[in-house]
């Protein structure tokens, strides 16, 4: 158990069936490190984190950390002086790693660790270039405790940022890449602690330097709204203890929380906009659309009783074009909760899918399977208890495309590569995780790739999620004579 300076410990046993151990177990003192985390001006930074990885020992061997970190790694995050400490280590090999926002790799260091011993390591980080906000209100005045996230290159998504402006409105984002463009969401405080869930306003186009950005908020986008109501079952009875969320348009958040005895909720602190309730659990399957409302500043709405119909059972039976059919992606999708997918399954050919309960409207079913053509058919659920769809899936071919990536100091990056047909109907969605060396020549990395699709027309995206460059897109049409001889789709994201 590690508690305050006490190391853990572990070791493996062999018994014999029908024979008797004593075992005696000695706590020994667990090693510690101490530093401060400074950039190259002698400047404390904060928020820094500090995973020390447990690579082994001499007595235990190479473990490469295949016990875990929940009893052998230790984590902590510098202080507003720039401060840490990591105590109770054991002894042994530990590869400690400092990350910025996003996770971004600053510096990697191997030390080895007796048991009780006490060292002191002051890192000294190439700090690159902050970006530094300072938030005001429409007069001028600033805004303190206002939490922000961060996209843009070396984020994968928008990342939460720890730290909350001052009373000055002040905030600095440090670690980014020198020429990259970010956009932030801004999050209000809350009179409980913390800072909402829901982003009250948004600012893009914004680069790092050594000026501070002066952000104003209007009055529209200050927390002074709210929406409540009173959620129902199909049958009218209230239902109390009962997740619902609240995505504001044009944002990927959710707030979540819970209907009291009574079934009633309310959000409050929102920014003027519209916004959409979902349900979050059952009866009906989370983000399930439920309504929608718009609310102006200082507007208090109340959608009074809110209640869904009744529902159906989709079920799906996957077959395929060869004997031996794949693990197969199902995606279902709610045109009435903005594309949202309501379910993802991955399942065996031949097997039934069965989904959640879901409310009448209109859906998209999606297949995607590896060699396989994409599978696609709208859904019209009604009053209906069940509804059985059979899905054929066909063999297809591969379409090689090619990735000219933008100049970064960061070894990896996340692709979002999508498929529309003639119709526009989306048929394809995939993230493309891939990790590389630094690149050290100075003009990105060039990706390979392919993807799976029947003769026909088509468009492609890829993109950098969470970063403000739009998608490149590229069309294609091939039949299936030409399918044997396609040349690699050219994709820069550089520009």
């Amino acid at each position: 158990q590690k508690e305050d300076a006490n190391a853990i410990g572990m070791e493996s046993l062999w018994i014999d069936p029908g024979e008797q151990q004593e075992i005696s177990i000695v706590i020994r003192k667990g090693a510690r490190l101490d530093g401060v985390i400074r950039n190259k001006n002698g400047s404390p930074v904060a928020d820094v984190l500090i995973h020390a990885e447990w690579e082994g020992s001499q007595t235990l061997g190479k473990m490469e950390d295949n016990l875990g970190p929940l009893i052998s790694d230790s984590v902590t995050t510098s202080g507003p002086d720039g401060a840490y400490s990591l105590v109770g280590m054991m002894e042994g090999e530990f590869e400690i790693e400092l990350r910025g926002p996003g996770h971004k790799e600053l510096l990697e260091e191997t030390r080895f660790f007796t048991s009780g011993s006490e060292e002191t390591w002051n890192p000294v980080l190439d700090a690159g270039e902050s970006l530094h906000l300072r938030l005001l209100d429409s007069l001028g005045g600033p805004l303190a405790g206002w939490g922000l996230s961060i996209a843009g290159p070396g984020f994968f998504y928008s990342e939460r940022i720890p730290a909350r402006t001052n009373s000055r409105g002040e905030i600095s984002v440090p670690f980014l890449e020198p020429n990259g463009i970010y956009e932030v969401s801004l999050y209000a405080p809350r009179e409980k602690g913390g800072v909402q869930q829901i982003p009250s306003a948004l600012r893009t186009g914004l680069a790092p330097g050594a000026t501070a950005h002066l952000l104003h908020l209007s009055a529209q986008e200050l927390p002074s709204a709210a929406i409540a109501g009173t959620w129902l079952n199909a049958a009218g009875i209230p239902l109390a203890r009962t997740n619902l969320l609240l995505v504001r348009a044009g944002h990927v958040n959710e707030w979540s929380l819970t209907t009291d005895a009574a079934g009633h909720f309310e959000f409050d602190g929102l920014s003027a906009g519209d916004y959409q309730l979902r349900a979050g659990a059952s009866p009906y399957p989370r983000g399930t659309f439920i309504a929608a409302a718009s609310v102006a500043a200082g507007e208090h709405v109340n959608l009074g009783p809110v209640a869904l119909r009744g529902t159906t059972v989709l079920k799906v039976r996957l077959s395929s074009s060869t004997e031996a059919g794949p693990s197969a992606g199902l995606f279902l999708a709610s045109a009435q909760a903005s594309s949202q997918e309501l379910g993802v399954q991955w399942d065996q050919a031949g097997a039934l899918w069965t989904s959640t309960p879901l409310v009448p409207g209109q859906y998209q079913l999606r297949v995607q399977a590896r060699g396989y053509a994409p599978y696609t058919c709208e859904v019209q659920i009604g009053s209906q208890s069940e509804l059985l769809i059979e899905a054929e899936l066909q063999a297809g071919f591969e379409v090689p495309i090619s990735v000219h990536l933008p100049v970064t100091s960061s070894t990896s990056c996340m692709l979002l590569i999508s498929v529309w047909d003639a119709q526009q109907t989306l048929i394809s969605e995939n993230n493309l995780f891939s990790f590389f060396s630094k690149d050290e020549t100075g003009t990105g990395h060039q990706l390979e790739h392919s993807i799976v699709l029947a003769p026909g027309n088509y468009r492609i995206e890829v993109e950098l999620p969470g970063e403000s460059k739009a998608p490149v897109e590229a069309s294609i049409e091939f039949n299936q004579a030409e399918a044997m001889d396609l040349q690699p789709i050219a994709f820069d994201l550089r520009q």
